[in-house]
């Protein structure tokens, strides 16, 4: 034990050492004082726990024992075991050095060195700071961001990888998920280990001596475990030597899940024993958990993709099927009802002007049942245009003003089509087929309800046309919230609107107000 009243001056007293004592005793960190050719004759508690010391075995000890790194920013006495004008005043702060424990493993640290006067040049009080856990959580840090950032699987995989290596400084990190023969196949990896991976022989079969490592455990139980020492581990014999040709000397194996399923496992290899202490652990299980939660984010979203593939599919047969039933309508419609009723007409026509020579008395009652025809005539012909599919190629404003254009064919509404922003590339402003059949039934449900409800003078249509999709605004001036034909029995055309959006994945949405009534909707580009 070092000679408190001696070191600190002949003016300590016992209350003055048992005070310098407490204060050393009392610090967080390792603290340790050294003479001046770097021998230990103190060191507090911390010291001991951290660096699994006895007091007894530590005191006399060169400082190398603690740091075998030679201390290169301290003075030159420290290092070279020479004498005291190599000590200068004031304090020394180091960079990152590596720590040594007595069991051999090894951890980082910043270390601060002072000069304490005293009799025969004083002392070194040596102040370690334990960067272990400042580097783990940069560490943890640096691999969380790595797994917020991967867009896919197979890059979430490689940025932990790399991460881990890079920020933990591991000697090797590998993901593997079980292979076709029952074999571990690395899907990524980083490090110095490669080759290590390679010559790696693991089986997960129970019952193989290959089947029963640490690897094999993560991966088909699901439990994680960690080698202290791999090259004398139990779990690891069968490695062994493989491990000590690689420089293999501590170990993790921990199992990734998806959906609450064992998907893959990641094995960390450090180069120093005993560094998976309970704390790191605690940290490496967090980061599992992450990676797992990425998983299951990653499932998700690709059982969504295969829900909206399935939905466009499902789309594209459903618009297929309903414009050909339509055509077919059309057609039978065209040939048959309106050819007979346009006949019928014709011959109304004869008879009226028959009737007028032979009997004038019923002359109105024939105008009357021609005009008749020529209503119902009108009503089939108006019926084919809501029938009629969409043309091809036509971009969205060709679609609005070829459809407004003829629902307003024989009224004074002032109707006009706007594009609220010029799109850069005119290619937006077209949607595929199965969209824009969709998009042309809601404009002409829009666009009936205006002319049969609204008596609107005015009818605005905006467009805004963008990489995701297009959304088209039908704004018109007339009777507002009286107008809407869903307050009237038997019609849906406002819910057969939101249900068309809805089927290509878009929205349709209806507002009224006085003087005012507006319907606006979205469709994405692809459903």
């Amino acid at each position: 034990m070092i000679d408190v009243a001696h070191s600190w001056g002949p003016d300590a007293g016992p209350d003055t050492t048992d005070s310098l004592l407490a204060v050393l005793e009392a610090s967080p960190s390792p603290v340790v004082v050294l003479d001046l050719e770097g021998r230990v004759v103190f060191a507090n508690d911390r010291t001991l726990r951290s660096f699994g010391w006895t007091r007894t075995d530590l005191l006399g000890r060169h400082v190398d024992t603690l740091v075998p790194e030679h201390l290169a920013p301290l003075p030159v006495p420290v290092r070279g075991h020479a004498g005291a004008p190599g000590v200068t005043p004031g304090s020394i702060r180091t960079e990152e050095l590596t720590a040594r424990r007595r069991d051999g493993s090894r951890f980082p640290v910043q270390a601060d060195l002072s000069r304490v006067p005293g009799p025969g040049g004083g002392w070194l009080l040596l102040h370690l700071t334990d960067l272990s856990e400042r580097r783990d959580y940069d560490a943890l840090a640096r691999m969380n961001e790595a797994i917020l950032r991967a867009p896919t699987v197979a890059e979430l995989f490689d940025r932990t990888c790399e991460a881990a290596v890079e920020a933990g400084g591991y000697l090797g990190v590998c993901i593997g998920r079980a292979g076709s023969a029952g074999r571990l196949d690395v899907v990524s990896s980083a490090g110095e280990l490669d080759d290590f991976f390679d010559a790696l022989e693991i089986d997960l079969d129970p019952d193989s001596p290959l089947g029963q490592g640490p690897t094999a455990i993560a991966l088909r139980d699901g439990r994680s475990t960690f080698c202290a020492d791999y090259t004398s581990d139990p779990l690891t014999a069968p490695w062994h030597e493989l491990g000590r040709a690689y420089g293999v000397r501590a170990s993790a194996h921990m199992p990734l899940r998806c959906g609450g399923r064992v998907v893959a496992m990641i094995n960390l290899y450090s180069s120093q024993p005993h560094v998976f202490d309970g704390q790191m652990r605690r940290m490496l299980e967090s980061l599992v958990d992450n990676v797992s939660y990425a998983l299951d984010q990653f499932d998700v979203g690709d059982r969504l993709a295969a829900a909206s593939r399935a939905r466009a599919f499902l789309l594209d047969r459903l618009v297929a099927a309903q414009e050909e039933e339509r055509s077919r309508i059309a057609a039978d419609v065209h040939d048959d009802s309106v050819q007979a009723l346009a006949a019928v007409d014709l011959r109304l026509g004869l008879l009226a002007r028959r009737v007028a020579q032979e009997a004038p008395g019923l002359t109105d009652h024939v105008e009357q049942i021609q005009d008749q025809v020529g209503g119902v005539t009108h009503g089939l012909r108006h019926l084919l245009f809501e029938l009629e599919a969409a043309e091809p190629g036509l971009t969205v404003v060709d679609m609005l003003e070829s459809a407004a254009g003829h629902v307003f064919e024989d009224l004074g509404v002032d109707w006009r089509v706007e594009l609220v922003e010029q799109p850069g590339d005119p290619a937006l402003l077209r949607l595929p087929d199965t969209v824009t059949g969709q998009v042309l039934r809601i404009v002409k449900e829009a666009l009936g309800n205006v002319r049969k409800h609204a008596r609107a003078s005015t009818v605005s249509m905006q467009v805004t046309a963008a990489e995701r999709g297009v959304e088209i605004a039908i704004v018109d001036d007339g009777l507002g919230g009286q107008q809407q034909p869903e307050s009237r029995p038997g019609h849906r055309g406002l819910t057969t609107m939101r249900d068309r959006a809805e089927l290509c994945g878009g929205w349709c949405t209806v507002t009224a107000g006085p003087g005012t009534f507006e319907v606006r909707f979205w469709v994405p580009r692809n459903p």
